[in-house]
């Protein structure tokens, strides 16, 4: 039975000032993974001791069809899990509270293309 691992190419994480960033050690990837908030790492840290997540991904680059023409999309994180999870495969955003309603419409219209893409 062969693995169907799928591999997004990512964006990269640069070092900045204005929150943190940084890089995580994970026994599941192995492979240290770049982190650019607390709550990334805390998330990161989580899914390295949920049995159902096979592995995880930073940053993978989808393309999505948004305002008439392809464009590529950056989310927080894609998770593989078991084949009998009661999730399935995704991707996520990680994002604080008080950002999700700022961007509340930004992000609403990018994951209703993702839906469809």
């Amino acid at each position: 039975m062969e693995d169907l691992t799928i591999k997004f190419s990512q964006r990269k994480i640069k070092k900045n000032y204005r929150s943190i960033t940084g890089h995580f050690p994970s026994i599941k990837n192995n492979t240290s993974l770049s982190f650019e908030s607390k709550l990334e790492k805390a998330h990161f840290l989580a899914l390295e001791f949920d049995n159902e997540v096979i592995s995880y991904q930073e940053q993978p680059q989808i393309e999505i069809f948004f305002n008439g023409k392809n464009q590529i999309y950056s989310a927080d994180c894609y998770i593989k899990r078991v084949k009998n999870s009661s999730k399935k495969d995704s991707i996520v955003e990680v994002k604080y509270t008080n950002e999700l309603e700022k961007k509340k419409e930004y992000f609403e219209k990018r994951f209703e293309s993702a839906k469809i893409s």
